[in-house]
Parts: structure tokens; C-alpha cells; sequence
């Protein structure tokens, strides 16, 4: 999947800058954005077998990398920029290959310089597996 394709994949719209949320990560671990909006972003992850850890689950890696993903597209989303400055990330259950993750992430506090993001992680079955928090700040 390349930049282009991941760009259409937002809505059917296109960003003009890359700086909008985007990232190279992304279409290198076959996150596909579905919505992305102000102040809001979502995003899928198919686990497969090459993200297990040791004990046959995804690794939390990946979780959080979703999460991160979705949350900086966010953060960026509506002609703002900003980075992560910090985060927080709740692992609730372990997800297992095949799995389909959705991450939302949605814009709780916008301030003058900075804002704090809600993401939740969840499975097929609507089950949450992950809580993150980020505060972003604004760069530009």
C-alpha cells in the first residue's frame, strides 16, 4: 500500500500536505484509515502471526502503534499541527492472531496549546482491548 492509496482510503478524500496526521508507519503495517475527521480518527489493524510475542498473543507493541497512529492523525486532522508530547496506554485483554483491531481516537480537551485525546482499542466483537490517552501540542 502506498502513500497515495492510504491517503484515499480517508473518506474518499486526499490530503495536500503530509504533515496532515500522516506518517510512513501506517501503510507499512496495513493500518487502514476509515474515517478521519476533525477532531476524530479511525483506523483497522489485521494481527497477524508476525506480530505474536512469546506468549502467542499480539505483542503490545503493535497495539499501542495503532493507537499512537490514530491518535496523531487525530491531533492533526481539521489544518492544525501538533505532536504527541505525552501518552498513556491500558492493556485490557490479550488479542490473538487473526483479530481485526479498530482504533478510535476523539479529541476530550482542546486547549490553547494543547489537547488531550481519548483512544480506544477494540476487537471484532466490540470488546475494548486497549485505553490510550495522548496530550498533543500545538507546533505550528
Amino acid at each position: 500500500m502506498n502513500q497515495s492509496t492510504t491517503m484515499a482510503a480517508c473518506d474518499g478524500t486526499r490530503d495536500e500536505s503530509p504533515r496532515d496526521g500522516y506518517d510512513r508507519v501506517a501503510p507499512n503495517l496495513n493500518i487502514i484509515f476509515t474515517k478521519v475527521s476533525p477532531d476524530h480518527c479511525v483506523a483497522t489493524l489485521n494481527v497477524t502471526e508476525t506480530m505474536l510475542n512469546g506468549h502467542d498473543v499480539c505483542h503490545g507493541g503493535y497495539i499501542f502503534m495503532l493507537a499512537d497512529t490514530v491518535f496523531g492523525r487525530a491531533c492533526n486532522s481539521g489544518g492544525r499541527s501538533a505532536m504527541g508530547v505525552h501518552c498513556h496506554i491500558d492493556y485490557l485483554r490479550p488479542v490473538m492472531p487473526g483479530e481485526l483491531l479498530t482504533a478510535t481516537a476523539t479529541l476530550r480537551h482542546e486547549g490553547k496549546s494543547f489537547s488531550l485525546y481519548q483512544v480506544t482499542v477494540c476487537n471484532k466483537a466490540g470488546a475494548e482491548v486497549a485505553h490510550f490517552q495522548g496530550r498533543s501540542q500545538v507546533v505550528g
